[in-house]
């Protein structure tokens, strides 16, 4: 659920960008991808329950490099801003023109282990 409402919010948020530029209207939208936060949120909250950590490749960011971002794309209207401190746009790039190798990228890094082991103990809970 959490993944198909993160990217049901991105689309939305572009087709709003794009709505917004051709109506004249000098009103925005940016969407902020945060990854994973140290120290607060969601992710400190599951690090808590189950230990797992994100994978290396993917990352952590600081809360203040997305209070940062937040307002890069708010003073600069950025289109969309990914806070992390890996290359995770170059893994989104992939993804997009090659599901397959970017699932097996995921798989190769164990990127798919963190998200797997947060559904799994959510289920577990129900």
């Amino acid at each position: 659920p959490y993944s198909a409402t993160k990217h049901g919010l991105v689309g939305f948020t572009r087709s709003l960008r794009i709505y917004c530029r051709e109506s004249g209207t000098r009103v925005s939208a940016s969407v902020v991808c945060p990854g994973f936060v140290d120290d607060v949120g969601m992710y400190a909250d599951k690090v808590d329950e189950n230990g797992q950590r994100a994978p290396f490749v993917l990352g952590t960011s600081p809360p203040d490099a997305v209070v940062k971002a937040v307002f890069d794309a708010i003073y600069h209207d950025r289109p969309e801003i990914i806070v992390s401190s890996r290359p995770v746009r170059m893994l989104v790039a992939i993804n997009a023109m090659s599901p397959r190798l970017g699932e097996w990228l995921l798989r190769k890094t164990k990127a798919h282990i963190v998200f797997e082991s947060v559904a799994k103990a959510s289920k577990n809970k129900n």
